[in-house]
């Protein structure tokens, strides 16, 4: 269905909102039968038939009846959205909210409170885009309390976006779900098109009851006029600030005293660093707050998001409520409580499984203590400067590129893993590459080869570079351009290697599989490693990391990825503990051979 309707918009080269918002709202005019007397809004945006863009309306309807569109109110909201450019979604972080999402959030705000509070109270979605949860507020206001729709939109609903299509969407849709129940008149909106973290809250005064969706706008791609208004929020002072983070704040000042917040946004400020102000800001506020998290499971259509519902209320509690659910059942939640004096903010907050989790973390020394990681190298351009050579010679390599075979000096090579692979059963061997390294190391450090000699010393490999010139100058988003020379890294991470390393993948979705390396010419790329200056330890932790245990705590405190992966990034990682062993308990766990023997041995020292 989305296709068709997308092929009509684009054969007829419809770019213009307004016009696209006419033609879909006279097409459920007329599938309704509806004629507006009072309501200006609707009346102007009606396509009459004899104007000119009557043909045009006529050959959307025939597309919409071939699709069996249905007109059904959840159906409009879904329109709206669809027809919101890909590129203006990934600067407003706009996405389609599903219907039982709303509900079950405005059904868990609502609850417990009284007809009087319903029908005086104020309600806002700070970025209402094109107003999903404010037609489910004003249903459901006016079916617990008799009040008319049009006093509702005007007496208790508030609303904000960034983009003036959003609102006069929004507008449209409330007005629309009023003449569908008889109510034919203008209304007096509260809507605003604004910057709502910009935006004077005093206009609407202190509101009982935030709902929404903040947007989905990760750091790099927020623009530099949003990223001003973000930098007067306390909660984004760490880290690259995702958009969705100050809403947080914004809605939490904008309520009065035992107000309610209910917001389905990203789970990952739980774990992540720069979600590491909000958790401390939420942890000072003790609020009486409850997650429902859906982990690794996907809500939203044709986009990998990985979420949680967010219910605060505005009142002091002395615990968190958490709840790992599936979207199996969103009528029931079985909550275990976390006391906020057990959450340490400045680090991740383990809610899933907690007890558990303390269990593993509890024990002897952190991870990030007993070794330290190291990154892959961070070329920034990859493809350009790893290979695979299909032959070699006494001096040089040969190797295909673009269908090109090219010729490169042996000696500017290095060998390099991509840990990541180690998902599965592969050995070193298996994942070997070799890659261009253009420095030279002087007394252990890594110094870039300056132009003129790479010339004379290494041509082939001066040649193959200078090919790819203006590609590696756009890395970083064209800041290459601010390198010392053009075909250096991208950041000098790892440039020297240390001769003993435990290889691991930054994700997986099994039971590691690690290997220890002792070669300090081979380096790493895209996954990671633990790196010792004793092999013993490292052997060690290689047990511990291909562990059943290990396993077992990143299922309940890693960030997940579709598909069953799990993260293996520092903060995911670096407070599970190591025990203390005695040399003697060391070499007997190295001296096991099966994983199950191991498993049992190890389980001994986690209880």
């Amino acid at each position: 269905m989305k296709q068709q309707i997308l092929r009509f918009f684009k054969s007829h080269h419809l770019s213009d909102v307004k016009m696209v918002n006419r033609l879909i709202m006279s097409a459920y005019m007329r599938y309704y039968q509806l004629k507006p007397y009072k309501n200006v809004l609707l009346r102007e945006v009606i396509i009459k038939q004899e104007e000119e863009e009557n043909s045009l309306l006529e050959d959307f309807i025939s597309t919409l009846d071939g699709v069996e569109f249905a007109y059904g109110i959840e159906d409009l909201i879904r329109l709206f959205e669809f027809v919101i450019s890909p590129e203006e979604k990934e600067v407003t972080g706009a996405v389609y909210t599903p219907a039982m999402i709303r509900e079950t959030i405005i059904d868990q705000v609502l609850s417990d409170l009284s007809i009087d509070e319903i029908n005086r109270f104020k309600y806002a979605d700070l970025s209402c885009g094109c107003g999903g949860f404010l037609v489910d507020l004003v249903l459901n206001i006016n079916k617990i309390t008799g009040k008319s729709l049009s006093r509702i939109c005007h007496e208790n609903i508030y609303g904000l976006d960034i983009t003036d299509y959003a609102i006069e969407r929004t507008k449209l849709l409330l007005s629309f779900v009023c003449i569908l129940r008889g109510v034919d008149q203008d209304i007096d909106f509260n809507l605003w098109v604004t910057d709502a973290l910009s935006f004077d809250m005093n206009t609407i005064g202190p509101l009982d009851v935030i709902v929404g969706n903040p947007p989905y706008v990760c750091g790099r791609n927020i623009s530099e006029e949003c990223k001003k208004s973000i930098q007067k929020w306390s909660v984004c002072a760490s880290g690259n600030t995702d958009l969705y983070i100050p809403f947080f704040q914004l809605a939490i000042e904008s309520l009065k005293d035992g107000g309610r917040l209910g917001y389905i946004t990203m789970n990952s400020f739980l774990n992540s660093l720069n979600g590491r102000d909000l958790r401390k800001y939420l942890h000072g506020g003790s609020w009486d707050l409850r997650i429902i998290d859906f982990r690794d499971a996907q809500i939203f259509e044709q986009r990998a998001t990985y979420t949680c519902l967010f219910f605060l209320n505005k009142s002091h509690s002395e615990i968190v409520q958490y709840c790992h659910n599936s979207i199996a059942d969103l009528s029931k939640f079985k909550f275990q409580e976390v006391k906020y004096n057990e959450l340490n903010s400045e680090d991740s907050w383990p809610l899933n499984d907690f007890n558990n989790v303390q269990r593993f973390e509890k024990t002897g020394l952190p991870l990030g203590s007993y070794c330290n990681s190291r990154h892959g190298i961070a070329t920034l351009c990859n493809k350009i400067y790893v290979f695979k050579p299909i032959k070699e010679t006494e001096g040089y390599y040969f190797f295909v590129k673009n269908e090109k075979i090219y010729q490169i000096e042996k000696s500017i090579c290095k060998e390099i893993v991509n840990s990541n692979l180690l998902n599965s059963e592969n050995s070193i061997d298996d994942i070997i590459e070799k890659f261009i390294y253009p420095y030279y190391v002087d007394n252990n450090r890594a110094i870039i080869i300056p132009e003129e000699e790479l010339i004379v010393l290494y041509p082939f490999a001066y040649r193959y570079l200078l090919e790819f010139k203006e590609k590696l100058k756009e890395r970083d988003r064209g800041k290459g351009r601010f390198y010392k020379v053009w075909y250096q890294f991208g950041r000098t991470q790892s440039l020297i290697m240390p001769k003993y390393k435990l290889f691991f993948p930054k994700i997986a979705n099994k039971r590691l599989h690690c290997i220890l390396n002792e070669d300090k010419n081979l380096f790493l790329y895209n996954g990671m490693c633990f790196i010792c200056e004793e092999k013993h330890r490292l052997a060690v932790l290689q047990r511990i990391l291909e562990s059943k245990i290990f396993w077992t705590y990143l299922s309940k405190n890693s960030k997940p990825y579709s598909s069953g992966y799990l993260s293996l990034n520092g903060s995911n990682i670096k407070r599970f503990g190591i025990p203390d062993f005695t040399k003697e308990q060391e070499y007997e766990l190295l001296s096991l051979r099966t994983k199950s023997e191991i498993d049992d041995w190890l389980l001994l020292f986690y209880k």
